[in-house]
């Protein structure tokens, strides 16, 4: 069975004629490109907007099943509404999880929204190292799930003041001496190449999502981004940072970056994180320079 057979595929224009009861203005577009320039106003305009309608749809439900149960469970909370949001290294997720957090306020101003990551709950290097783990960075058995799932729920509950680690990428590993500090909101958008998975028999992060969106593209334009992304943080590093070391020679580092796409990002994508796009209600299919092709919605 083809992995797509679950899912309704439309092209970009059918996708685009879905509108939101919030437009966003020209001045509202043109702000989010400048903070986001990867995207035009345009492009942001065709995949965002869309998105906020289903977004609308999803939120009025989850209000519309919250009121019924409450008058059965009078002292149940309205529980925050989880996106999860999940794709290969380097096809946009990060960029993507943070112009939806932007295009949320815009759309929900009274909805308090936060944003994490899954790299957040990645064992650190030392674990890894002492683990033989290192060449497994990424796959499902270098996350502390068992810890994410406590986040969600405890997220999930309303709980405020969480602290969850940070994970720097020019540092290539958990920061020790700061916290990311999870507020109680209403919208909690997870981001991470394992949000969407589903490895075990056990209770995972997906079954604590409400809805759950996957990033794709040809694996050939993925590791091209991969490749750019790469050398784009060779020459942002500063001392003391992990890629700062292939400054002296970007020759090596293309040669480690390659080797790392074909040997664990590759295997990475192939074994574990494709395999969860079925997981998905929704996929956003990117083309080359991040424009979106087209969309498939998942049938039931």
């Amino acid at each position: 069975m083809n992995k797509l057979d679950d899912f309704q595929v439309v092209d970009r224009t059918t996708w685009q004629a879905i509108e939101p009861h919030t437009i966003f203005t020209k001045q509202q577009l043109e702000k989010l490109a400048q903070t986001f320039p990867m995207f035009d106003p345009t492009e942001i305009k065709v995949i965002y907007q869309p998105l906020m309608a289903l977004l609308e749809l999803k939120l009025a439900i989850q209000s519309k099943q919250m009121q019924q149960f409450s008058t059965w469970y009078p002292k149940i909370n309205a529980q925050p509404f989880v996106i999860g949001i999940a794709g290969s290294v380097a096809v946009g997720k990060s960029t993507m999880a943070a112009l939806l957090a932007a295009a949320l306020k815009i759309t929900f101003p009274n909805l308090q929204t936060e944003l994490v990551s899954t790299d957040s709950f990645l064992y650190n290097n030392a674990y890894l190292d002492q683990n033989d783990l290192m060449q497994a960075k990424g796959f499902p058995i270098s996350y502390d799930t068992a810890s994410f799932i406590a986040f969600l729920k405890a997220f999930k509950q309303r709980q405020t003041n969480l602290k969850i680690p940070i994970y720097s990428h020019q540092k290539y590993d958990i920061l020790t001496n700061q916290q990311q500090l999870v507020n109680n909101a209403d919208i909690l958008i997870v981001e991470g190449i394992n949000a969407l998975q589903r490895v075990s028999k056990d209770e995972m992060p997906v079954d604590l999502m409400d809805y759950k969106i996957y990033i794709d593209a040809d694996e050939k334009i993925i590791e091209k981004w991969f490749l750019e992304r790469f050398e784009r943080l060779v020459k942002e590093a500063t001392p003391n940072t992990y890629y700062y070391q292939f400054q002296a020679d970007l020759n090596v580092g293309r040669s480690l970056a390659k080797n790392t796409w074909h040997s664990i990002n590759g295997v990475n994508l192939h074994r574990y994180i494709g395999p969860s796009k079925i997981n998905a209600n929704l996929i956003l299919i990117k083309g080359p320079n991040h424009h979106l092709e087209a969309v498939a919605f998942k049938k039931y």
